[in-house]
């Protein structure tokens, strides 16, 4: 038996011996100390290790709802320029139909004012 300060038994000296270590070396005497110790350690450590792959996959997912909500903000935009483009083509085609008609009947009009006035015209020479 080893007699360690007040530390009969080697193993009461390695569940101690954390006491007494510097702070880098304390984590790698706890894997000594205790197996369930040992084990919740690595559970720690694998479950750091998945926290930060996570978080960088969340920040990946992020960027790319990002990216996303840009492109259907432009989206929206180009589509809402595409209804504006269609009212104004409808309202420009509306009237472009309104003045065909009023050009329609102008012309109706005037094509019975040169009939008339064509037989005015023969009249008068007739008659001269």
């Amino acid at each position: 038996m080893k007699y360690y300060g007040n530390c009969v038994d080697n193993r009461l000296f390695m569940k101690f011996s954390f006491l007494y270590s510097t702070p880098t070396s304390s984590i790698r005497y706890v894997e000594e100390i205790d197996p369930v110790t040992a084990r919740a350690n690595k559970m720690i450590d694998m479950l750091t290790e998945e926290n930060r792959k996570l978080r960088d996959e969340l920040t990946v997912f992020n960027r790319k709802v990002s990216r996303l909500q840009k492109f259907e903000f432009e989206i929206q935009k180009v589509h809402e320029a595409y209804e504006a483009l269609v009212k104004s083509s409808q309202k420009r085609e509306k009237l472009e139909a309104i003045m065909k008609k009023k050009l329609k009947e102008e012309l109706t009009k005037l094509q019975g004012t040169n009939k008339q006035l064509q037989g005015r015209g023969v009249r008068l020479h007739s008659s001269v």
